[in-house]
């Protein structure tokens, strides 16, 4: 994937992100959001990263298990990319409320061929199909399992 547009993407489609956290060890997303062009200062977080030599601003969540280090409502834009990782005790629910908690009121969850780690997202975040279909008008999105979801 080509993290310059996707990088273009996300600023044209998703306009209000303040703190904003990528989910998995998707290094180049992170580096190509951070550059002076995008400005976006994101950080990730990672369930499991055995072998990946992460940068400074990435930290372990066990998803499922430990809230997320931030904190409650800090999250604007939450982004995972082909990040299929196991949950310890396969709590998908608890999972779907710590994300919950961590997005501010309105703050999007924004995935592309997530893992069945997001399985319970939908039992408490909303759907949004109107910005999916956006994306998928992007060329590099319109075969990919394209999920957005807003903390209404």
């Amino acid at each position: 994937m080509n993290w310059h547009y996707v990088a273009h993407a996300i600023r044209d489609i998703f306009v209000e992100k303040t703190f904003t956290t990528i989910y998995g060890p998707n290094i180049k997303l992170a580096e190509t959001l951070r550059t002076s062009e995008h400005g976006i200062g994101a950080f990730i977080l990672v369930t499991q990263a055995e072998g990946v030599e992460l940068p400074d601003y990435s930290w372990p969540w066990e998803a499922g298990v430990d809230n997320i280090f931030f904190g409650e409502d800090k999250c604007d834009l939450f982004l995972s990319f082909n990040y299929d990782t196991n949950l310890l005790n396969d709590n998908y629910d608890l999972l779907a409320q710590q994300l919950k908690s961590f997005l501010k009121i309105n703050g999007m969850v924004f995935l592309v061929n997530p893992g069945k780690w997001a399985n319970g997202l939908s039992e408490c975040l909303s759907r949004r199909l109107d910005i999916e279909k956006e994306i998928r008008r992007y060329s590099m999105f319109r075969d990919e399992d394209v999920l957005v979801y807003e903390n209404i």
